[in-house]
């Protein structure tokens, strides 16, 4: 069942997620298997809050067994995560 992942870093830099994703993506992990899209939005503080939607909370976890260590050796604590079941999903209009 697909899932949607909303994580909010709390008072993590956005410097910080940014560091991640690079070493994400040179690790070959840029583009998870399961990850159906993700979303990194500013916030007012500085910091940032993430929506993914998964095929999966299997495909998420195994992630985050890469992320998580990731996220600590950059200096970032664990964010607040919300999990729920997906509803409906509309996909946006591809440009050609």
């Amino acid at each position: 069942m697909a899932i949607v992942m909303i994580s909010d870093a709390g008072t993590d830099p956005v410097d910080q997620y940014d560091q991640v994703i690079k070493q994400l993506d040179e690790a070959g992990y840029g583009n998870p298997q399961g990850r159906l899209s993700h979303t990194a939005a500013l916030k007012d503080n500085g910091s940032y809050l993430v929506v993914d939607v998964w095929e999966s909370a299997e495909d998420l976890q195994r992630f985050a067994q890469v992320l998580v260590p990731l996220i600590e050796a950059a200096g970032g604590g664990a964010p607040d995560l919300k999990i729920s079941p997906v509803h409906n999903r509309i996909s946006g209009r591809q440009e050609t």
